[in-house]
Formats: C-alpha cells, structure tokens, sequence
C-alpha cells in the first residue's frame, strides 16, 4: 500500500472522525434538549397528578355535600308531605267543626224558641192560675159568709 493510499485513508477516517463528532455534538444537544423536555413534562405530570388528586379530592367533598343536600331535601320533602297531611285533616276538621256548630245553633235557636213558647204557655196559664185563684178566693170568701149566714141561723 502506499503512503498516499494511507494518508488518503488516514484524512477521510479524520474527516469522518470530525463529522461523527460534530454529529455527536449535535445529539448531545438534542439529548439535552430531550431531557429538558422529559423533566418539565415530567414537572407538568407531577403537577398534574396533583392536580387531579386535588380535584379528585374535591370531587369527593363536593358529592359528599351533594349526598347531605339530597338526604335533607329528603327529609324536608317528607315534612312537606306530612305537613300537608295534617293540613288536609285539620281543614276537614275544621269543616266538621262548622258543619256541626251550625247544626248545634239550629237546635239551640229551636230550643230557645221552644223556650220562649213554653214560656209563654206558662206564663197564660200562670195567670190562668191567678185568675182561677182570685175567683176561687172570691168564691171561699162567698163561701164563708154563706156559712157564717147559715150559721147565724
């Protein structure tokens, strides 16, 4: 081999030693820009998983809160339903109530005029009375002289 022959060889294994390492160069900075990348991404998913902890978090609050919402518009619901319950059953006692104080006035009203006429049936034959009574005192006292004149004799 000549010397020319190894000298050529020589300068394009040097070139492509330079080039190589102009390419590695290169890919080390790419490397590098790659790992800088998968760390803030990595960063990004930490705080990512964070953040979905948190919301996972307040997920769980929130439906805990909305579970205790439900449970007292239950409750409530039911009162509501119980209270018109009771509504209903207190207005149609109040209705009989009604019903039966009218029919308690009718028969009061028909006692008293009952009342007022007995009343006055008593009270004519009160005087009935009387005038009987003074007609049969006149009558006695008539009586009493008759007697006193049948006794004189």
């Amino acid at each position: 081999m000549n010397d020319s022959n190894i000298n050529g060889q020589l300068e394009q294994s040097q070139s492509l030693i330079t080039a190589l390492q102009s390419n590695l160069a290169t890919e080390k900075q790419k490397l590098q820009s790659l790992h800088e990348e998968f760390y803030e991404m990595k960063r990004e998913l930490g705080l990512s998983k964070v953040d979905v902890r948190v919301l996972n978090r307040k997920n769980r609050d929130l439906e805990t809160q909305l579970a205790d919402k439900k449970c007292n518009w239950e409750q409530l619901n039911s009162r509501i339903e119980t209270l018109e319950k009771e509504n209903e059953l207190l207005t149609k006692q109040k209705l009989d109530h009604e019903t039966e104080m009218k029919s308690m006035t009718l028969k009061l009203d028909t006692a008293l005029l009952e009342s007022e006429h007995s009343k006055k049936i008593l009270d004519e034959a009160n005087a009935q009375i009387a005038q009987l009574n003074s007609e049969l005192k006149t009558a006695c006292q008539g009586m009493d002289k008759s007697l006193l004149i049948w006794n004189v004799f």
